[in-house]
Parts: structure tokens; C-alpha cells; sequence
């Protein structure tokens, strides 16, 4: 079933199956496929273990991805820091043909957790 939005039931439900927040940020973040750089979308929230994402193209349930998502500023020494996350809910938006979809990081993320702490602190709505 395609839909534009959640209804408030939904929201609740997604948000109570989550073991830590999500954090807006208010930095644009780009994501691209790690295998051919190919625009995937944008961050929505994110935290150290997982990510919304707003997407430019379907995903699909239960299918892993290889992301990259550029940071605002170089941190760590680092302009991006590379994922493995699989889609565990994906919503097509009509009006805007994207599709918001949510994922749980299950790579190994090396230096990619201090860096998401580090986007929380500095760039938290």
C-alpha cells in the first residue's frame, strides 16, 4: 500500500520499537551508494544506530545498502564517512516521488560512530 504520510498510530509504533533517539540535524548531509556514487537521498535524523533517510529512488525492505553520507565539515580528518544499513521501513511520498525510509546500520562502521557523535553535539537541532 502506497501513502504520503504515517498516521499518528504508525509514528508511535516506529518510535517505540527504537532503543535510542533519533537527532535532526541542522546540516544537509548527502548519501550516495558506495559502490558507484550514484545519489541515493538525504539524512533525516540519525543517531549511532541507524538513520532516516529521505531517498531519491525505492528501497526495499530487508535489503542491505553500502552508503556514503557526506558530512557538513571534515571531522576527524574525514569529508564522508562510509555504512552498511539495511531498510527496515520505506514510505513512498507521492507529491514529491521520493521515498522516506528508515535504516539499522549492520556494518562494521570502524570510525563511523564517533563521527555520528560528533554531528549530534555539533549540528543537533
Amino acid at each position: 500500500m502506497v501513502r504520503n504520510m504515517l498516521n499518528s498510530e504508525e509514528i508511535r509504533d516506529i518510535r517505540s520499537r527504537r532503543k535510542f533517539e533519533r537527532y535532526e540535524l541542522i546540516a544537509f548531509l548527502s548519501v550516495s551508494e558506495l559502490s558507484d556514487n550514484r545519489a541515493f537521498g538525504s539524512v533525516v535524523n540519525i543517531n549511532t544506530e541507524g538513520v532516516g533517510i529521505m531517498c531519491s529512488a525505492a528501497v526495499v525492505k530487508g535489503q542491505s545498502y553500502s552508503l556514503r553520507i557526506a558530512l557538513p565539515n571534515e571531522i576527524q580528518g574525514q569529508d564522508w564517512f562510509d555504512v552498511h544499513a539495511e531498510c527496515m521501513w520505506a514510505i513512498e511520498q507521492r507529491e514529491s516521488g521520493t521515498v522516506l525510509g528508515g535504516f539499522r546500520f549492520n556494518g562494521a562502521l570502524v570510525d563511523a560512530v564517533e563521527i555520528i557523535e560528533c554531528l549530534i553535539r555539533d549540528y543537533q537541532r
